[in-house]
């Protein structure tokens, strides 16, 4: 069954009514858009043209690219979902071959951490530091954590494993020059939601070597930067439970919430935060509690991740704790609480700085898209901070026609090697 076979057999209507109510209009249908808030039905489909358009957030395309989208699913995936939810026989040459390839990458990647779980057990030094940076023996082997010694060693345990080095490259693991990627680097295995074992991250070890800080697992046929939370497969059931997803930056903030009993945590570990990020973590919960490090860059990060949240229909709260970032806190023992995020932004801008046009190019943004009620209380607020009149602030937000998403002061992601 072709491409367009596949799509002629499935009526993009009934497929988009299992998850957005829609109402006929005239030739087309129409509805509340499922990928950003809104309040008035800017979502369209055509049965005639078999298409779906967004005209709030620009999303649009055929049937497969809704499936992709509102489930956040690969290529591969949303076939094999046709297959099984719609009945539809789909063998279709390429895909085979690719998937193929998939569970080749996915079986060197096993065949990799075996190889990063026995170097680790050589080196006490990592060892050492890995439980001076307070992560206990368990919380190390429950997370899988290994040790990559360099040079070509991991290449050529996996070519004595049957692989070729063209598929150990393209399953990340060798660099341009065909040299292991991961050189002298403490690995984090790298598991999707569904437990798959997609990539790696490698932190150098010992820290006064040259290079990036941090390296990912390049992109490959199954691992996807921008799509990948860290940590989302063993904290899924407790976001769930809890209603709410503790969101910091990278594995070693994760790895010692978890341990301090801080179960609903995800890293976005490596990666400028992203839509396809909250479209994920929309499936578990509508609350996320911003936990980025206690720096100028971690705060424009939350300015920037709010807005984008906002945009998602989230519920927004700060977590509030002393020290740099995360890891550290554990260290202090100090109090940890959680706030309304707006709520923060005002008493952190009211007591860190004194110009009040600073205050409000941060601060305006940040409201300009709540419902109006509270749009009203924050003005109220402001008007009383500042001692500015309300009318004129009114007048200051109408003027912001799209909220900017704020530059960070410095970059946040993992460098990559080019």
């Amino acid at each position: 069954m072709t491409l367009d076979e596949i799509k002629n057999k499935l009526d993009i209507v009934e497929v988009v009514q299992r998850y957005v109510k829609l109402k006929r209009v005239g030739r087309y249908f129409s509805g509340l858009c499922p990928f950003h808030k809104e309040t008035k039905p800017s979502f369209y489909v055509s049965p005639e043209m078999q298409i779906f358009k967004c005209f709030g957030c620009n999303v649009g395309g055929d049937v497969i690219k809704f499936l992709m989208q509102i489930e956040n699913l690969t290529y591969p995936q949303v076939l094999e979902k046709i297959k099984n939810e719609y009945g539809l026989n789909i063998e279709i040459s390429k895909e085979k071959t690719k998937s193929i390839e998939e569970k080749k990458i996915m079986e060197i990647n096993y065949s990799a951490l075996k190889f990063f779980r026995q170097e680790i057990k050589k080196q006490s030094s990592v060892l050492d530091y890995l439980k001076k940076r307070g992560l206990k023996e368990k919380t190390i082997n429950d997370f899988e954590i290994g040790f990559s010694p360099g040079n070509t060693l991991l290449r050529d345990y996996l070519y004595s494993q049957g692989y070729s080095y063209e598929l150990i490259k393209k399953a990340g693991l060798l660099d341009h020059q065909n040299f292991d990627r991961f050189q002298s680097r403490i690995i984090f295995p790298l598991r999707d939601e569904k437990g798959k074992l997609v990539g790696f991250t490698g932190r150098i070890f010992p820290e006064n070597l040259s290079g990036p800080k941090y390296l990912n697992t390049p992109e490959t046929l199954i691992f996807k930067k921008s799509q990948f939370l860290y940590g989302l497969y063993y904290s899924k059931d407790n976001i769930l439970l809890q209603r709410k997803v503790i969101l910091v930056e990278g594995q070693f903030d994760f790895l010692l919430g978890w341990q301090n009993n801080l179960k609903n945590l995800v890293a976005i570990s490596g990666s400028a935060l992203t839509d396809d990020h909250l479209r994920k973590l929309k499936k578990y919960t509508s609350t996320v509690v911003l936990a980025f490090d206690n720096d100028a860059s971690g705060f424009h990060a939350s300015l920037r991740a709010n807005l984008m949240l906002q945009k998602l229909g989230f519920n927004v709260l700060k977590l509030i704790y002393q020290g740099k970032d995360l890891a550290e806190h554990f260290f202090l023992k100090e109090e940890i609480k959680e706030e309304k995020f707006i709520d923060y932004l005002l008493n952190y801008l009211l007591n860190n700085y004194q110009d009040k046009r600073e205050i409000l190019n941060i601060f305006l943004p940040q409201i300009k898209n709540l419902p109006p009620l509270e749009i009203d209380f924050y003005l109220n607020l402001l008007q009383s901070n500042l001692e500015i009149n309300k009318e004129i602030l009114e007048k200051e937000l109408k003027n912001i026609f799209e909220p900017v998403l704020p530059l960070k002061v410095e970059e946040k992601i993992i460098v990559e090697e080019k």
